[in-house]
């Protein structure tokens, strides 16, 4: 999946913030300064978001991130639960 960096300042604080897209699913990797780790968002038309940050799943690197948000689109495409 290929990253693109759409960091914005808001405020005080700024966030790391990359895009992609895997399988029709927008793929959202951010940095989070308060928690020092890398989480994802995953947004599909068929069903509502996912954050790995709400089930909490933080990661060490970006990189780490993105094979993770990855394998779960692949995991969830696999048992039909999205039919993307």
């Amino acid at each position: 999946m290929k990253l693109y960096e759409i960091t914005e300042v808001k405020g005080v604080e700024q966030h790391q913030h990359y895009r992609g897209k895997h399988k029709n699913c927008a793929c959202h990797i951010v940095y989070s300064k308060y928690y020092n780790r890398w989480y994802y968002c995953i947004f599909n038309r068929k069903m509502s978001s996912y954050s790995s940050l709400l089930a909490g799943n933080l990661y060490a690197s970006k990189d780490e991130c993105a094979k993770a948000c990855i394998k779960y689109i692949d995991r969830r495409i696999k048992e039909c639960l999205w039919g993307v």
